[in-house]
């Protein structure tokens, strides 16, 4: 199912980003730059499932050394063509990589992983391979910062979001074939796995969350 999900929102790339930005009301762009302000100048810096690189422009104008990866060829085309238009692809590697290629990275090699619309194409087993790859390969203090849809813990704003989403889901895959995946429990799966949370950032509908992660410093 998990496969079908992804390959289904990486079916239509020219049409993506119209999908997103109506699957989240517009608010995508805003949060791309939300996530790119934690990152600073001369950071090395890991995004996953980079899409059509318009969050990899973001961080890219931070002045950061970014490896982008995803999975679709066309959709690496775009970002490539959105890098070169802006004169930032000097500072971006754009990569074809699943998930669970991570397992190739070096241990502590980048100073942030990034993850916007991700999470929420994943079961949860490959969530918990992707939070443990990032956590190994983040050096000491490294952060993790993800965006995505999640499902809202109190029943009344959980029965609002279908009532509000299912319609929503069913235009957007209509006209773009793009779709999503709420998810939940990211926050606890990753303290249980050794992030410390520095921020939780969530909607006012509690359909939707920031979430900034860092790994804590070890004493030798």
């Amino acid at each position: 199912m998990t496969y079908v999900l992804m390959k289904i929102l990486e079916s239509s790339p020219n049409r993506y980003d119209r999908g997103i930005k109506f699957l989240t009301f517009g608010k995508i762009t805003k949060v791309y730059k939300n996530l790119a302000s934690y990152v600073q100048r001369g950071q090395k810096v890991l995004e996953l499932g980079c899409g059509t690189g318009n969050l990899t422009l973001e961080l890219a104008k931070k002045g950061a050394t970014i490896t982008a990866i995803d999975i679709n060829p066309e959709m690496l085309d775009i970002a490539r063509k959105k890098l070169n238009a802006a004169h930032l692809s000097q500072q971006v590697e754009l990569r074809q990589m699943s998930a669970i290629e991570l397992d190739n990275v070096p241990d502590e090699s980048y100073d942030a992983v990034v993850a916007s619309l991700f999470f929420s194409e994943l079961s949860e087993s490959e969530r918990l391979f992707v939070i443990k790859q990032a956590f190994r390969i983040l050096k000491n203090n490294g952060l993790l910062l993800i965006a995505d849809e999640i499902t809202p813990k109190n029943i009344v704003k959980r029965i609002i979001n279908a009532l509000i989403r299912i319609p929503s889901v069913i235009i957007t895959y209509i006209l773009t074939q793009t779709t999503t995946k709420s998810c939940s429990g990211l926050v606890e799966m990753l303290t249980a796995h050794g992030f410390k949370i520095k921020l939780v950032k969530t909607s006012k509908l509690g359909n939707f969350s920031e979430i900034v992660a860092y790994k804590e410093t070890q004493n030798a």
